[in-house]
């Protein structure tokens, strides 16, 4: 099974997704941490030199890596349900849990 994390950027998806893989006896992944393992920058940097456009791709294309894993939460990008078809991507592949960022 997949779980993937979504919630604004700062509202706990690593933590709480690190614990909840703990929980479960599962593997944790983070979107932000695979493309900046890939591209060798911080996903700042990545906008900045590349730009948002270019990001979503590669957003996109790493969320369709994640398809083939079992039994992993995934933390996503703050932005990444917010773009073209990936919330309905992600449904379609694992269970969605929105992480409220506390007022």
């Amino acid at each position: 099974m997949l779980i993937y994390l979504t919630g604004y950027m700062g509202s706990g998806k690593t933590t709480a997704g690190l614990k909840l893989a703990v929980k479960l006896g599962y593997t944790f992944a983070d979107l932000d941490v695979m493309i900046e393992s890939r591209f060798k920058v911080t996903i700042s940097q990545f906008f900045e030199k590349y730009g948002e456009a270019a990001f979503r791709k590669v957003e996109r294309e790493v969320l369709t890596e994640t398809f083939q894993f079992t039994n992993t939460v995934i933390a996503t990008g703050g932005g990444t349900p917010c773009y073209h078809d990936k919330m309905d991507m992600i449904n379609l592949n694992g269970i969605s849990v929105y992480i409220k960022m506390p007022e």
